[in-house]
């Protein structure tokens, strides 16, 4: 009986308040349930016995069996009762009509049955190694935590499976959805027909590209065979100066010839009228000397003029033979003009009719994009009525899970109160029912010594019964009704003695029917309370799993939302990049070019999303990862606390036994509740310092357990609970710090996108500042060889100066030339002067600046190892800058003809007068030279501060990333520091909360 009473509650423990709270085995449960009701309904037979001997004694001898038979049937009772409600019996009919979410429901219950099955395993396991030496010990405790860890890698593989299989399915359904918006619903065919035409596109662009190299190197050609042309040109006109300067010479000299015949013919005819005067014979002797002087004279001067004109004639002849050359020459390159301009007139009809036939073959593509761009507008349309459906459908579907989610948090605090409830029930019943016990155990043994007053009593009544007979058949005579007056006296006592006996035991059979009622109802009581118990465990488990399918449905919809949206959002940006693109193809043919371009970006766009999803399933692994590895510590720790409560379970009963044991020792009991209340008062004093509020009062403030326990453990328990609440409050501001440092890093990371875009745009500059270095050096270049040509004209010029010279000496023109060609020297001094300073000034600036250049390259080469997914950016920037180069190659080559139409209109202006300008021409260009020099120094300087405040917002911006660094290094440091306080004081809560539970169940036994 002892052992019965002591091994069912230890079994009851196990199987009922598993983790989960479900009970294992009902069989189990029915068996000890019977073996616990044994005693009770056998005492209930022996009292009905002992009624029903009293009424009729003639069934006194055959008691005992029908004592055994009662007690057979009663102990059989139960057990039928209990199976015929079997309920397993009924389970397997329902399994035919179950929903999927029943059967998910009913693996979920049978995995925690398996689970408990495998640790009830564990215990008896361990109960066995209690037995038997400690190798098997050790082993049977391996080989269990083993199994046990098997299991839960297996769980936890198959739901990595099944989360991997989801990814992978909404990967390639995202991949899919991907394909059809980048192919917008084309068929193979389609894409072919697409791809075929964009490679035709580009090989028509490369012909173009090549056709406008050949017309620009024609057009080169063409301007050096006119720099040619006019270089001849210039030589003609400087070789037609000394010849219209001879031939002003000749006239003149032939004019004063003239009037001296003149005079001599008039000197002549006054000779005769001359000779009659001797006066006048002597004044016109001497006039006629001097005439004469004069006539050798002039023509002295008039046979050096001759032997002059035949020296010009000579050199004249020179010229016009030399000048023929240049006339065949110009011939030459004329035909030669006219043959490359005749082959350009060619190419450029050709490249006319190849550019109508594109135009042509881009108008028919353009028609067939927008027949597709409208089927793809109304699949759009038809999209975005679906899309807000689903988003229609999809909220409300969120708003009834929300509103189900709330009703479930509700029912689950409302099932959490009476769970509570429950367990003080359960305190409470487990109270009385030990009390009840201890006065069972006392009733028990009162009954005992009643039964064997009660058999010393019955051989007295047996004995007086035979003393009686004898006294009836030996009733004549007066001798032994004497002696018989002892007897009948003491049957009298002894008839006193049972009736008093009867009431006693009337009043002890009063007071055990109370007791076993009372028994039998607390029982009742706490089979109900377990039943609960089972019953809330089972729905907080439902409620916990429906919880996580709802959170998952949520989370599911969440990422098909946000997916949808940047769908969405792709596809109206898509859309509105399409339609400026048939706006621009409407307003500008070549805008064909930059469509493909944009395509290529969106391209590039959706590769970088790609990356940017795989970033974010990448995240949501991880995120996963933890939810699961929190999900199993959350496991280990049911699994530790089931153990401690199966722990707990075999404490109480061994505390039961040890009570048991030691029932008369009442200083051990004393000394355990002094250790107790203190253990509670330090219990409770460390709630409240972890608490605070009430740590600040007085030690003696605080209620004791000696004197109100009730009112002590009310209170502790209200604490507990506010600790319980402050730790949900905890998880929720670690979650919102958590939520708030994941919102500042993707702030951060944007910052830094920001940041790393600038830094693009610089490298782009340095790079503009180094071709512009480039374009200027060869512009320097150029202006050297001009300079260099303009210093081999002035050579020449001032040897035809010096030939003038030495030939008249008496010209005033040519001092007018001199003084005109000393001004020029002078000018050409000082604008040598200027030149060299400034190109001294250049090349400092220059080196400063490749100085300063190669710096930022190197700093840009340091920043750029972590960019390099940008090349196709800069390569797009450095395709629009060769467009540019182009483009302004085209407006040098425009402005170089304009030059050149200017400089051949200037010398049909006449000689004198471009003899009289080429001087200033010279200065022209000196000015027009320093003008370059200077804009070119002003743009050096603006690529200075340009470069100065790349410089600048470089630092700032790694100074700013640096202080980032610094504030996510402290706040990773915080947040582990929380995570480690958190953890600390978890811990110091479990060890409290199994202190308290410990010293609870102590108080209770």
């Amino acid at each position: 009986m002892e052992n019965q009473k002591s091994t069912s509650p230890q079994q009851l423990l196990q199987m009922r308040y598993t983790p989960n709270g479900v009970d294992e085995d009902n069989d189990d449960d029915e068996g000890e349930i019977s073996r616990l009701g044994l005693p009770l309904e056998a005492i209930d037979a022996d009292i009905y016995l002992d009624e029903s001997v009293r009424e009729n004694p003639s069934l006194y001898a055959h008691s005992g069996y029908a004592g055994s038979i009662n007690m057979n049937d009663l102990s059989g009772g139960p057990i039928s009762r209990k199976s015929s409600t079997d309920p397993k019996s009924t389970s397997t009919g329902k399994t035919a009509s179950m929903t999927l979410k029943e059967q998910e429901k009913l693996i979920d219950e049978l995995k925690n049955e398996c689970f408990q099955l495998k640790l009830k395993i564990y215990y008896l396991e361990d109960r066995l190694g209690k037995l038997s030496p400690e190798n098997v010990e050790e082993m049977a405790k391996e080989n269990a935590d083993l199994k046990v860890q098997l299991q839960i890698k297996l769980s936890e593989l198959r739901q990595l499976k099944k989360l991997l299989r989801e990814a992978h399915a909404a990967i390639r359904e995202l991949q899919a959805q991907k394909n059809c918006d980048l192919q917008h619903g084309m068929t193979d065919e389609q894409e072919e027909e697409f791809r075929n035409a964009i490679a035709e596109r580009l090989g028509l662009r490369a012909k173009l590209k090549q056709l406008a190299q050949m017309i620009e190197a024609l057009e080169r050609e063409m301007n050096a065979k006119d720099s040619e042309i006019l270089q001849l040109q210039s030589r003609l006109d400087e070789l037609d100066m000394p010849a219209e300067i001879i031939e002003d010479l000749k006239a003149k000299y032939e004019d004063q010839i003239g009037d001296l015949q003149d005079q001599l013919l008039e000197y002549q005819q006054n000779g005769s009228h001359m000779f009659d005067n001797p006066k006048a014979d002597e004044s016109w002797r001497t006039r006629c000397q001097e005439l004469e002087h004069e006539l050798a004279a002039s023509q002295e001067e008039l046979l050096q003029a001759r032997s002059e004109m035949t020296t010009m004639n000579h050199y004249l002849e020179q010229q016009r033979d030399e000048l023929s050359r240049a006339r065949i020459d110009v011939a030459k390159l004329s035909r030669q003009l006219d043959g490359g301009r005749d082959q350009l007139h060619h190419i450029e009809d050709n490249h006319v009719n190849e550019m109508d036939a594109l135009s042509e073959q881009f108008n028919l593509d353009m028609d067939d994009l927008r027949k597709h761009n409208e089927q793809l507008q109304d699949q759009c349309q038809d999209l975005g009525a679906w899309r807000d459906e689903d988003a229609a459908r999809h909220a409300q579907q969120l708003e009834d899970i929300v509103a189900e989610l709330d009703d479930r948090t509700s029912e689950l605090a409302q099932l959490q109160d009476h769970l509570r409830d429950a367990q003080d029930h359960l305190r409470d019943a487990r109270a009385m029912l030990h009390t009840k016990n201890a006065t069972i155990s006392k009733l028990e043994d009162q009954i005992k010594q009643l039964q064997l007053e009660i058999s010393r009593h019955d051989a007295d009544a047996a004995h007086d019964e035979a003393i009686a007979m004898k006294s009836k058949q030996n009733s004549g005579s007066l001798a032994s009704l004497r002696a018989d007056t002892v007897p009948l006296h003491d049957f009298q006592l002894i008839s006193k003695d049972l009736a008093q006996s009867e009431d006693r035991n009337r009043k002890l059979e009063s007071k055990l029917r109370v007791a076993t009622d009372q028994r039998i109802a607390a029982e009742r009581l706490n089979a109900e309370a377990s039943d609960q118990i089972a019953e809330l465990t089972n729905d907080l488990s439902d409620h916990n799993d429906r919880l996580r399918y709802y959170e998952e449905q949520d989370s599911q919809l969440s990422r098909e939302i946000e997916a949808r949206l940047k769908l969405t959002s792709d596809l109206e940006s898509t859309k509105a990049q399409v339609m400026e693109l048939l706006q621009m193809v409407e307003k500008n043919k070549a805008a064909a070019m930059e469509k493909t371009d944009l395509l290529d970006s969106q391209s590039r766009e959706m590769d970088r999303l790609n990356v940017k999803i795989r970033k974010l399933d990448d995240a949501a692994a991880t995120l996963e990862e933890e939810k699961e590895q929190l999900e199993t510590e959350l496991r280990d720790r049911a699994t530790t606390i089931a153990m401690l409560r199966s722990r707990l379970a075999e404490l109480e009963l061994s505390k039961k036994q040890q009570d048991e044991e030691s029932s008369g020792e009442t200083t051990r009991t004393r000394t355990d509740l002094v250790d107790r209340n203190s253990l509670l008062l330090t219990i409770l004093q460390h709630l409240e310092s972890i608490l605070g509020g009430d740590s600040r009062l007085d030690s003696n403030m605080l209620p004791k357990p000696s004197g109100n326990f009730g009112y002590f453990s009310n209170h502790l328990l209200s604490r507990l609970k506010s600790l319980s609440g402050l730790f949900v409050l905890f998880e929720r501001k670690a979650k919102e710090l958590e939520t708030e440092t994941v919102d500042q890093l993707t702030r951060f990371k944007k910052q830094m996108n920001m940041k790393l875009r600038q830094l693009d745009d610089f490298e782009n500059t340095v790079n503009n500042a180094a071709e512009r270095q480039k374009k200027w050096r060869e512009q320097l270049i150029k202006k050297q060889a001009e300079n260099e040509e303009l210093h081999a004209r002035l050579a020449l010029l001032t040897k035809a100066n010096t030939d003038l010279k030495g030939r008249s000496q008496s010209n005033d023109r040519l001092q007018d030339y001199e003084t005109h060609y000393r001004q020029a020297e002078r000018k050409l001094q000082l604008e040598k002067t200027r030149y060299t300073n400034a190109e001294d000034l250049w090349n400092a600036r220059m080196r400063e600046l490749e100085k300063r250049t190669k710096d930022a390259e190197e700093k840009v080469k340091r920043e750029r190892q972590g960019n390099k997914e940008r090349v196709a950016s800069l390569m797009d920037d450095k395709a629009a800058t060769q467009k540019n180069n182009e483009r302004l190659q085209l407006q040098i080559a425009y402005q170089q003809e304009v030059i050149d139409l200017s400089r051949n209109m200037e010398p049909s202006q006449g000689s004198r007068t471009h003899s009289e300008s080429q001087p200033e021409q010279e200065l022209l260009k000196f000015n027009q030279l320093r003008n370059k020099i200077e804009q070119l120094s002003r743009t050096v300087d603006r690529e200075k501060e340009k470069t100065r405040s790349a410089n600048q917002n470089l630092e700032e911006f790694k100074a700013h990333s640096s202080r980032l660094e610094q504030q996510l290094e402290q706040r990773d440091e915080a947040i582990k520091s929380t995570l480690g306080s958190i953890h600390v004081r978890m811990s110091r809560v479990v060890m409290i909360f199994s202190d308290a539970i410990a010293t609870l169940a102590r108080c209770d036994n």
